[in-house]
């Protein structure tokens, strides 16, 4: 039997505001508006949903850029050590993923509930793909980065060279993982400079100890694969 969901109650609340405001202004307004006020993005799916239903080309237009922007930042700030090109590429793969979802049916899923998790998940399975495309092309210059990379770096070139990347990196890290090891081992960004613009830990809010910490049980990970495969 299929699983009964509901709205959590911030979304609940947020829809029967909307749907008071008589003015089409202001609720263009409203959906539009960022930063705090900003209606949360599993409202902003319920609405896409309401107007595959009931034609409104208009506030569907707002709804979708507006959520547009939402998945762009997120996306800007979750995977920062990635290309422009790759973040964009990632945005309009986790929006496909959101409108198909909603096309699949009128009732409440889960990117209705729990929005950024959902993301979460969809953009971790996305971003390996990338990954993997954008191995085919580019050139891993580390050797200007020996301070940072150390042994870390060398080993990224050894797995680079057996084209382990572009079928088990996924494998053998989990999805935090695989999301760090971009900037760690093949990014250029310093984990933590006082004389840098941006590092790692300002990338991600995380401590320089604890990124230090997860770089190590990376490339052990990495290593321990390396032994048992013989790549």
């Amino acid at each position: 039997m299929a699983e009964d969901l509901y709205h959590p109650d911030h979304v609940d609340r947020q829809l029967v505001r909307l749907d008071g405001m008589l003015n089409e202004a202001e609720l263009f307004a409203t959906v539009s508006a960022t930063g705090p006020p900003a209606v949360p993005p599993e409202v902003l799916v319920r609405l896409l949903r309401r107007c595959s239903v009931e034609t409104n080309p208009a506030l569907e237009r707002v709804v979708l850029v507006a959520l547009l922007g939402r998945v762009s930042r997120w996306v800007e700030r979750r995977y920062s050590g990635v290309s422009v090109a790759d973040q964009e590429d990632l945005t309009q793969d986790l929006m496909l993923s959101v409108t198909r979802a909603i096309a699949r049916q009128a009732g409440i899923d889960w990117w209705e509930i729990r929005f950024f998790y959902n993301l979460t998940n969809a953009a971790a399975d996305l971003y390996q793909r990338l990954f993997d495309k954008g191995l085919k092309t580019a050139t891993a210059d580390i050797g200007d980065q020996a301070d940072e990379l150390d042994d870390g770096g060398r080993l990224a070139t050894a797995m680079i060279d057996k084209e382990i990347l572009h079928a088990r990196l996924a494998e053998i890290l989990d999805k935090d993982e695989l999301e760090l090891f971009y900037p760690f081992f093949l990014g250029s960004v310093p984990i933590s400079s006082a004389k840098a613009t941006i590092d790692l830990v300002r990338l991600f809010n995380i401590p320089a100890g604890t990124l230090r910490e997860k770089k190590t049980a990376i490339k052990r990970k990495l290593e321990a694969a390396l032994d048992k495969e013989f790549l």
